[in-house]
C-alpha cells in the first residue's frame, strides 16, 4: 500500500464503531509469562490521537506512518507505533531511562546537541545526522551508540523504533528541542 492509502485505511479503521467496541471490550486471554496484558482501551485512546492529529496535520501523521509502515503487522499496531509522535510527552520506559539517560556524558551531550539544533531550524535527516555524528567526533567516541541510544530514549521513551535521524526529521525542530530539554530536566 502507498503510505497515503495506508493512512486512509488506518483512519477508517480508527473511526469504525466496530473497531472501537472490539478494543474497548478486549480481554487479553493469551498473556505470555513476563508480559503485560494488551490494553485494548488504551489502544482506543491511541486511535483517537491518530484521528485528531490527522485532522489537524495530515502531512505530519503521514510522515510518521511512512516511518513506521515497515515495522507494524496490523492496523492496531499503529496505535503504539505512532504514540510517541503524537503525544507531547511520550511515556518513558524506566529501564531505558535508567540505562541511557544516566550515562555520565548525557548532560553535556544534550547541551551540545541543543546548542547546534537551536542555531538553525533545519529539519532534514542529513542535518540531524551531522549534528549527532558531530558530537561523536567532538567527544572522541569510537561508536555512535552512546550518542544514538540516549537521544532515542529522550525523544521516544523507547530503545527501539524507526531510524533516529529520520524520526528526528519527522518530529521537527520544536518537538526535538522540547523533549531533549525535558530529558535534561528530569
Amino acid at each position: 500500500m502507498t503510505p497515503d492509502a495506508l493512512l486512509d485505511t488506518l483512519l477508517a479503521y480508527a473511526a469504525d464503531p466496530f473497531t472501537r467496541e472490539y478494543w474497548t471490550n478486549y480481554v487479553d486471554e493469551d498473556v505470555q509469562p513476563n508480559q503485560t496484558a494488551f490494553d485494548g482501551p488504551r489502544l482506543v485512546v491511541q486511535l483517537d490521537q491518530i484521528l485528531k492529529a490527522a485532522h489537524e496535520d495530515r502531512t505530519y501523521v503521514l510522515a510518521a506512518v511512512k516511518e513506521e509502515q515497515a515495522r507494524v503487522q496490523t492496523l492496531a499496531d499503529f496505535g503504539e507505533a505512532l504514540d510517541f509522535f503524537l503525544v507531547e510527552e511520550p511515556t518513558m520506559d524506566e529501564k531505558a531511562r535508567a540505562k541511557w539517560l544516566t550515562q555520565p556524558h548525557v548532560k553535556e551531550m544534550f547541551d551540545w546537541i541543543l546548542a547546534k539544533i537551536e542555531d538553525s531550524h533545519v529539519e532534514t535527516v542529513e542535518h540531524y545526522e551531522s549534528i549527532l555524528k558531530g558530537y561523536q567526533t567532538h567527544a572522541g567516541l569510537e561508536k555512535l551508540g552512546p550518542v544514538v541510544h540516549p537521544v532515542r530514549v529522550a525523544l521516544t521513551g523507547k530503545t527501539f523504533g524507526p531510524g533516529l535521524f529520520e524520526l528526528m526529521s519527522v518530529l521537527g525542530h520544536d518537538r526535538v528541542v522540547r523533549r531533549l530539554r525535558r530529558a535534561l530536566a528530569g
